[in-house]
């Protein structure tokens, strides 16, 4: 399990493949994107998809992996991700730099 702070407009990574961004906070309403690539194609593709989890609401992303939104404020969400050990969760900004190594 991990906790992450992010605000309006910022992103986490989850592993290589999916991308979620914080578009807004909302009063006990956090505005989610999640992108994944899809792979099914001859070519690599973002396919992306919007939630609007509430403040101590869960949502699963295919079979192992949740997101629980467990404080909201200030345009900033505090969020718990349970996800697989393979699944390297990161800030992009931290993705960014070890992709840069």
């Amino acid at each position: 399990m991990l906790l992450i702070t992010r605000r309006g407009g910022e992103s986490f990574q989850i592993g290589a493949n999916m991308k979620v961004t914080v578009v807004s906070v909302k009063g006990y309403e956090v505005e989610l994107s999640i992108g994944t690539i899809d792979e099914s194609k001859s070519f690599r593709t973002w396919m992306s998809k919007d939630v609007t989890p509430k403040y101590r609401e869960s949502f699963k992303i295919g079979d192992n992996i949740n997101i629980k939104v467990i404080s909201v404020g200030d345009n900033m969400a505090r969020l718990e991700i349970e996800a697989p050990d393979e699944s390297k969760v990161h800030r992009e900004e931290t993705h960014e730099r070890i992709q840069n190594l």
